[in-house]
């Protein structure tokens, strides 16, 4: 009688689930109008080769490293203010996935306001003054730091609730006679900044006159 070859098959059986977290950010993160573009989400993944998956508002696919890390840059740009959310998977070669993070973002690509009202352009600062000149003007993020440079430096507080809502007292006596210009920033808790300069006149030169 002939006999059949008997036929041998080995597989693998894989139940186990991948692992994968995420470092950073933090979960309910501010998202600003220059990281908008490329915010990068990282973390850990277990499955070296395998694909860490990004879905809902945007999405993308990072491999997971041969360190078992990920790090992605995902484009949150042309979404509006306000909650941005995702959900990250990782899954083994085997087709197992590991337990969904769901992460929520806070996307505020507005930068605060910010202005000089006080004193005018092109206003005298003079040699009485020049050590302690007071510029006031608005800002829009309450306790956050209104900070000045250029021709002089300094910063101060920005309270919404006074009028001006910031007053700094600021030197001049480094500069030479003649037009300075001022630079003001103001950054919200986002990471967003608002800039403003103006001109003002130094002039520390005292008049001469005789008595003929």
């Amino acid at each position: 009688n002939n006999s059949a070859t008997t036929a041998t098959q080995i597989f693998n059986i894989d139940r186990g689930n991948p692992t994968f977290s995420v470092t950073s950010p933090t979960n309910g993160a501010l998202i600003s109008n220059s990281a908008a573009a490329a915010y990068v989400i990282s973390g850990a993944c277990s499955e070296a080769g395998q694909n860490v998956v990004f879905s809902g508002d945007v999405s993308g696919t990072i491999v997971c490293s041969g360190a078992n890390t990920y790090s992605k840059a995902l484009d949150f740009s042309g979404l509006a203010n306000g909650p941005v959310s995702i959900a990250i998977n990782h899954a083994d070669a085997a087709g197992n996935a590991g337990a969904t993070i769901n992460q929520t973002y806070t996307l505020d690509k507005l930068a605060p306001s910010l202005a000089i009202t006080s004193p005018a352009v092109n206003a005298y600062i003079n040699i009485a003054n020049k050590t302690a000149f007071t510029v006031s003007g608005s800002c829009g993020e309450n306790t956050r730091t209104v900070s000045f440079s250029g021709a002089a430096a300094g910063s101060t507080t920005c309270t919404t609730g006074n009028n001006p809502n910031y007053l700094a007292t600021l030197d001049f006596s480094g500069q030479a006679d003649g037009t300075v210009n001022l630079m003001a920033a103001h950054t919200d808790v986002a990471g967003n900044t608002a800039t403003t300069n103006r001109d003002f006149t130094l002039d520390t030169i005292l008049p001469t006159f005789t008595i003929t």
